[in-house]
């Protein structure tokens, strides 16, 4: 008998300052933010939200892996924003 696929989706994500040091008000920081697909099934309609970033800062840095718009299994998206 067939033993029937479970669907794992899982995400990892990581953000990181480009900017280590805020050194005065106003200041703005850079971050980039990796999305990677840890699970067993391609994922799409990906969006990403971070409550701390500027409204409409978050970027998809465009490539090869982003092109289908399908987070295929293990592949990592990277993303840009601000604060």
């Amino acid at each position: 008998a067939e033993v029937p696929l479970v669907y794992n989706p899982a995400l990892n994500i990581q953000k990181d300052a480009v900017d280590l040091l805020a050194d005065h008000a106003g200041q703005v920081l850079h971050y980039n933010i990796s999305v990677q697909n840890t699970g067993n099934v391609t994922l799409t309609g990906i969006t990403v939200t971070d409550p701390n970033a500027d409204p409409g800062s978050i970027v998809l840095v465009p490539g090869p892996a982003t092109a289908d718009n399908e987070l295929d299994v293990g592949e990592t998206w990277f993303y840009t924003a601000t604060h």
